[in-house]
Order: structure tokens, then sequence, then C-alpha cells
């Protein structure tokens, strides 16, 4: 029985440690996109494209949804928000200021659904 403890505690670790790498690789390559934004026009375009992409995406869905439509700078300034909140949240920012993560979810979901309302 021992033995089989062992191995799930071993398993468990291994799968924390990759998760791990995981999350340091995703923070790796967020910071050398931001890098490149700032250094590279043409990956400035692209990204600021997709930024336009995702304004659009707010708005169809608040149109299916039936939801007033609302100014473009709010749903920029919504982007903005949950990327900066998702990158805290990767980087155990809430975690190392005493904020339990989940909370944080509860907040932007809260953010979000209010503002497709």
């Amino acid at each position: 029985m021992k033995r089989y403890v062992d191995e799930i505690s071993e398993a468990s670790r291994s799968r924390r440690k990759l998760a791990y790498g995981r999350e340091l690789i995703a923070r790796g390559l967020r910071a050398s996109l931001l890098v490149l934004v700032a250094s590279d026009a043409a990956v400035r375009r692209f990204y600021r494209a997709q930024r336009r992409r995702q304004l659009g995406m707010l708005a169809a869905l608040r149109a299916r949804l039936g939801a007033k439509r609302r100014p473009v700078a709010e749903d920029a300034v919504l982007l903005f928000t949950l990327e900066r909140t998702c990158d805290a949240i990767a980087s155990g920012e809430p975690k190392d200021l005493g904020v339990a993560p989940g909370s944080v979810l509860e907040v932007v979901r809260a953010r979000v659904r209010a503002q497709l309302e």
C-alpha cells in the first residue's frame, strides 16, 4: 500500500512541476510578445488588429445577447483590465498580496457580466 501512496505522491509532484513549467513558459511568451509589440511595427499592427477584432467580438456578443450598446472606450478598458488582471493571476500576484485568486476571478466574472447587460 505504501508503494502506491508513494507513486501517487510522486505523480502529484510531477504534475505540479509540469504545471509550474508551463506557467513559466507562458509568462516568458507573454513578456516576449509585449517586447515585440513595443519594438516591431509589423507585430504591433497585428496585435492592434487582434485588439480591434476582440472589440468587435464584444460588440457582437452584446448584440446577440440583446444588451445595450456601449461606447468602444468602455470595451477597450474592459479588455485592458481583463488582460492585466489575468497577467496578475498568472504571476501569482493576488496570492502574494493575500487575496484568493478565486475571489479575484469572481470579481472579473461580475464585471464582465455587468458589461454585457
